[in-house]
């Protein structure tokens, strides 16, 4: 059995950039509408979000990463 090594390399490259910057347009969509929450004030909970993400953009991401994307985008709109 013959392995393409060129595509096993390749897929195993650090894909650049953070995994919000990276996601699909219409997770990136639904992260833009939760900015603009945030920017009104309005308290969002990061494990909802990750749940919406997981069930209906079937994009899987740890809450963790999306506790520390809220964080910085609240940081964001504090300082604005």
């Amino acid at each position: 059995m013959s392995k393409d090594i060129e595509q096993l390399l390749q897929s195993v490259l650090k894909k650049s950039g953070r995994w919000y910057e990276t996601a699909p347009d219409d997770v990136k969509e639904f992260l833009n509408a939760i900015e603009q929450l945030v920017a009104t004030n309005k308290q969002v909970n990061a494990v909802s979000i990750r749940h919406v993400l997981k069930d209906s953009y079937a994009y899987d991401i740890t809450e963790t990463s999306v506790r520390t994307w809220l964080n910085e985008v609240k940081k964001n709109y504090q300082t604005s």
